[in-house]
């Protein structure tokens, strides 16, 4: 139960996913905290839903009867001859691959034990049905703008993955915030990035989602920075000051093995290594309210430009006094080299 996204630009794959797991009966209890996307082998990176015990299961048994020694066509051998899948815990793996040598995507499904390759735009999870119509829209109407917007800036291409999560975060985290979790997707999404010669995580991102509450004169806001350590995503709530590290122990199998107190010796290796990267290269504010969404303020820092927000800012009036002015669009002007 989730949301995954492949969108390709260029030579430039991205491989978007929510942190939504659903659990219980009729799958009606959830949390928003859930890594569910790593690096299947060097050349191809996986985001997966459906049932996600015996996904982890599939992808950890593979990593340890291959390793070192993975590749697409031992991958393609092992899942096509692969036998204990359940047939009531159906599972779908959106795979980033770059063994034809560029980046494509591919979609392996459980429930028949197949590969197929799949176009420049994909989607899979319970989220399609609620989503797509809004993810085909917006690329049709913003991918080339975003596109062009990067290049001015001499900015990668890799960064459309940014502007992908900012419109889908103002959705998850806005109007659509119930709707989306009755149908398992929610929490805050990241993304990876492949071409034809690596991959990589996404580099440290900050989303503020604003809303607008026009009968009573107020503004609410919140506040995640998004960003991976090592192989953990940590997310950091600026409005509760909490920070959630999330580890999937089939990106990741050595740390189920650990004991009480290594992982408590990994979740602090991974918190300051978290800490000390910068604190964005990817500022991006949106709103929470339809009229509005879509008016986005965003800045993109290589580590070089001063930073429009810092974590001291999140707990003072800065904060407060930023969003103000992304409202009622003083900071836009200002961005843009005009007088408020």
């Amino acid at each position: 139960m989730t949301y995954i996204v492949g969108v390709r630009n260029g030579d430039t794959g991205i491989l978007i996913s929510d942190t939504r797991v659903s659990f219980g009966r009729r799958r009606q209890n959830g949390f928003n905290y859930s890594l569910k996307s790593g690096l299947l082998f060097p050349g191809c990176g996986y985001a997966g839903t459906g049932f996600t015990e015996p996904m982890r299961r599939f992808i950890a048994r593979f990593k340890n009867r291959t390793r070192p020694n993975a590749t697409w066509a031992v991958f393609s051998e092992f899942a096509s001859s692969y036998t204990e899948h359940k047939p009531d815990q159906p599972f779908q793996l959106v795979l980033m691959s770059r063994h034809s040598g560029e980046s494509r995507f591919y979609l392996y499904e459980s429930a028949t034990g197949t590969i197929s390759e799949q176009p420049e735009v994909v989607t899979a999870g319970s989220g399609k049905v609620v989503l797509d119509q809004f993810l085909h829209d917006f690329r049709r109407e913003r991918n080339d703008m975003i596109v062009a917007h990067l290049r001015e800036h001499d900015a990668p291409l890799w960064f459309c993955g940014y502007y992908y999560c900012l419109a889908l975060m103002e959705l998850a985290q806005g109007d659509m915030y119930n709707d989306l979790n009755r149908h398992g997707v929610g929490g805050v999404f990241h993304f990876s990035y492949q071409d034809s010669q690596r991959e990589h995580r996404q580099h440290p991102a900050v989303y503020v989602i604003v809303r607008v509450m026009p009968e009573n004169r107020t503004l609410l806001h919140t506040l995640y920075r998004v960003t991976f350590e090592q192989m953990a995503l940590v997310i950091e709530e600026g409005s509760t000051r909490s920070f959630n590290i999330s580890v999937d122990a089939a990106a990741w199998p050595g740390a189920a093995a650990l004991d009480e107190r290594g992982v408590a010796d990994l979740k602090e290796r991974l918190f300051n290594g978290a800490l000390n990267q910068p604190f964005y290269n990817f500022l991006g504010v949106g709103f929470a309210d339809e009229a509005r969404r879509g008016n986005w303020v965003d800045h993109i820092n290589f580590g070089n430009d001063p930073y429009l927000l810092t974590r001291a800012a999140i707990q003072s009036d800065v904060l407060k006094r930023f969003v103000e002015g992304v409202a009622d669009g003083s900071v836009q002007r200002q961005l843009a080299g005009t007088k408020p």
